[in-house]
């Protein structure tokens, strides 16, 4: 991602001492290896579904729930009928 030998050289002619501009190239180096590109987020959101995607399956759900409701609605009824 960087090369660590010129900042460590530009922190040494920022005054750093040797054993410090290791640290810092070091820690950092530690750091970023962690770190997230654009191209890796990018590629996890194609996998999630798109707002419109969202709604219309909201919509399967709602719709498969109120006729769930209506089978249980109608078998208590049936039940106290007997």
């Amino acid at each position: 991602m960087f090369d660590t030998l010129q900042v460590a050289r530009d922190l040494k002619k920022g005054g750093f001492s040797e054993p410090q501009a290791e640290a810092v190239v070091s820690a950092f180096n530690s750091i970023s290896q962690n770190m997230v590109t654009k191209a890796d987020l990018e590629a996890a959101l194609k996998d999630f579904p798109t707002k419109a995607e969202l709604a219309t399956l909201e919509t399967r759900l709602t719709v498969r729930m109120l006729m769930m409701s209506g089978v249980i609605v109608g078998a208590i009824a049936l039940i106290v009928k007997l």
